[in-house]
């Protein structure tokens, strides 16, 4: 069966990521010029596209045959971080806006420099993959610049806690059914600079880039709030 397959740094791929950062753009622009109900209705609207379409594509999956417990449950570290984002978006969330925020953002971005492969015919999918993950990173950026979110204290900690019971959840389900959710149980097969070594060593990278990038997000707010309060005098 022939296949398309989009690699990072041509122009299919820059069409792509084009689109994306410019639609986002806008609707940034957007967001700082309106009122916050509008903002709302906007997140409204982004997270019930992104539920419906996480169910969209499990029920394809059914229709095309191709479902499967090991592969096809919604556990992959984007899908969780998405699910958080749809929550975020629909329910405003400040939890769910700190775990998007803190991981929602570093890992979905490694899928724009990682090459992905469809079958010809589904090119849908491509489009799916693309946009799910630029959604994923946009909500938490969208709640944080247009409607004011802040993480709050402490929440840095508290989120890693719960990435670490979701893993170790996520981990005993990839036992039972045999599945390699989140990578736990095996190395992805691709070419990364972080995807280094076999099991468990490789996992080290990961949590080292996902944790560096969470500190460095929280600091940037840290600093912010720094900020504020030197301009305002208050201490």
């Amino acid at each position: 069966m022939q296949s398309i397959e989009i690699i990072p740094g041509t122009f299919s791929w820059a069409v792509m990521v084009g689109c994306c950062v410019s639609v986002f753009g806008v609707l940034l622009i957007v967001g700082k010029r309106v009122s916050m109900k509008c903002n709302s209705w906007i997140l409204n609207f982004i997270g019930m596209g992104m539920l419906l379409n996480l169910l969209f594509m499990e029920g394809y999956l059914w229709y095309k045959d191709l479902f499967a417990l090991s592969v096809s449950l919604p556990l992959a570290y984007c899908s969780i971080m998405e699910m958080f984002a749809i929550c975020a978006a629909l329910f405003k969330s400040k939890r769910a806006f700190e775990f998007s925020l803190f991981f929602g953002i570093s890992g979905p971005l490694q899928a724009f420099v990682s090459s992905v492969q469809v079958a010809k015919g589904e090119e849908y999918l491509l489009i799916d993959y693309f946009l799910s993950h630029a959604l994923t990173i946009f909500v938490p950026i969208f709640m944080a610049v247009c409607m004011k979110y802040v993480p709050r204290k402490g929440s840095l900690l508290r989120v890693i806690l719960g990435m670490e019971v979701i893993a170790v959840i996520v981990y005993w389900i990839d036992l039972q059914l045999g599945a390699n959710y989140m990578y736990l149980i095996e190395k992805p097969e691709v070419v990364h600079l972080l995807n280094v070594g076999q099991w468990p060593y490789y996992l080290i990278g990961w949590h080292g880039w996902l944790y560096s990038v969470a500190g460095f997000i929280y600091a940037l707010f840290v600093f912010k709030r720094y900020l504020d309060k030197k301009t305002t005098g208050c201490f």
